[in-house]
């Protein structure tokens, strides 16, 4: 018999994210099963920032409890001198920037809960892209 031998089907496969090919587990017209990785880009340069964006993360949690404290610390010093007025040891200038920094503290903690958000969302995304230097087979073949 002679004649050519041509695949049944055929896939392309493409990823969401680029790099150099670190391995192969298989190859050319080799059948895969449905969940078979049978390449991955190399992760490192991924890993790298989702270790960035991990300590990132835990700078802005530690910002927030930094800003916790010192609103915490300012409440108590504007409560004690909002007593001390009315005996005049301190005057209402005082007592306007007490309110001003306690004021000034939580927002600064605010500020920090945003900083968190925005932090996990990028570990969120680094992560994703981290997942992506998995190549499997597709799950659909047509």
């Amino acid at each position: 018999m002679t004649g050519t031998l041509n695949p049944v089907v055929t896939a392309q496969v493409e990823s969401f994210v680029s790099g150099n090919i670190k391995s192969w587990s298989c190859a050319y017209n080799t059948l895969v099963t449905a969940v078979q990785i049978y390449a991955l880009i190399d992760p490192l340069p991924f890993q790298v920032i989702v270790d960035q964006d991990t300590a990132s993360l835990h700078s802005a949690m530690a910002q927030l409890a930094k800003n916790r404290v010192a609103a915490a610390n300012q409440a108590v010093v504007y409560a004690y001198d909002q007593k001390l007025i009315d005996q005049g040891i301190v005057s209402r200038e005082t007592i306007n920037a007490d309110k001003a920094t306690f004021d000034q503290d939580k927002s600064q903690a605010k500020l920090a809960i945003a900083n968190i958000a925005q932090q996990r969302a990028l570990l969120h995304g680094a992560e994703v892209n981290l997942s992506y230097t998995k190549i499997p087979r597709p799950s659909t073949v047509w």
